[in-house]
């Protein structure tokens, strides 16, 4: 029965043994990853929140000058720059 105990002790201590010099995960490193991915993230969206604003006022910009043209009197010069007007527009819209 003592020999049974003493195999039984010497498995507990190997198996504590081996669970302790498993190197932990260093917590730091993960943590001052994710702050920077998250840094970079936040600059990407500002980014394109600027460049998004800068889109949409191009395109008011292109339907005020659409407004006006359409409100001239018909001619083949207003109708060539509305068209072009339009196209501009459309890409802007895309």
């Amino acid at each position: 029965m003592p020999r049974w105990v003493l195999v039984l002790a010497i498995l507990v201590a190997s198996a504590t043994v081996t669970a302790d010099s498993v190197a932990p995960v260093p917590q730091a490193g993960a943590t001052a990853h994710a702050e920077s991915a998250a840094k970079l993230a936040e600059q990407q969206v500002t980014q394109l929140t600027v460049h998004r604003a800068t889109l949409a006022r191009r395109y008011q910009d292109e339907l005020e000058q659409i407004d006006r043209l359409k409100n001239q009197r018909a001619t083949w010069r207003r109708d060539r720059k509305l068209r072009d007007s339009l196209s501009d527009s459309l890409e802007t819209a895309n």
